[in-house]
C-alpha cells in the first residue's frame, strides 16, 4: 500500500510525495515540523513530537535520537528528516493550522490559507 503524505516544515512551506517514496527520493530533509500522513484506520494521522522522523513499514515515523541510531543500524536505504525548535507561539499557529484541514487531501491539492 502506497502512503500518501504532505510534510510541513518551519517555515511554513509544504512538500509532498502522492508516489513511491523510493523510487522519488526524499523530500529535503531539514526544518519538518510534522508529516501528515494517510492512514487506513482513521484516515488521516498527524505525525510529530519527536527530533527525527524515519521511513519505515511504508509509513512516517518519528523517533528520539536511540530510535534513529537503532533505525540506521539496521536499514540498507534509511530515509530520515530532521526536525527543529521553533517558538511555541508559531508552533501553536502551525498546529491549528494543521488541525483545522479537512480530513485529506487529493494529490496536488493546495492547503486553504
Amino acid at each position: 500500500m502506497t502512503f500518501h503524505y504532505r510534510v510541513i516544515y518551519d517555515v511554513h512551506d509544504q512538500r509532498e510525495d502522492w508516489d513511491n517514496l523510493t523510487s522519488r527520493g526524499v523530500p529535503y530533509a531539514f526544518g519538518v515540523q510534522a508529516v501528515v500522513q494517510d492512514d487506513p484506520e482513521v484516515g488521516v494521522e498527524i505525525v510529530y513530537g519527536k527530533d527525527y522522523f524515519i521511513w519505515r513499514y511504508d509509513m512516517w515515523q518519528t523517533v528520539d535520537f536511540n530510535g534513529l541510531t537503532d533505525y540506521l543500524a539496521h536499514t540498507t536505504c534509511a530515509h530520515v528528516l530532521f526536525g527543529r525548535l521553533m517558538p511555541r507561539e508559531d508552533w501553536n499557529k502551525l498546529s491549528k493550522r494543521i488541525s483545522d484541514q479537512k480530513n485529506g487531501w487529493l494529490p496536488g491539492e493546495e492547503w486553504e490559507d
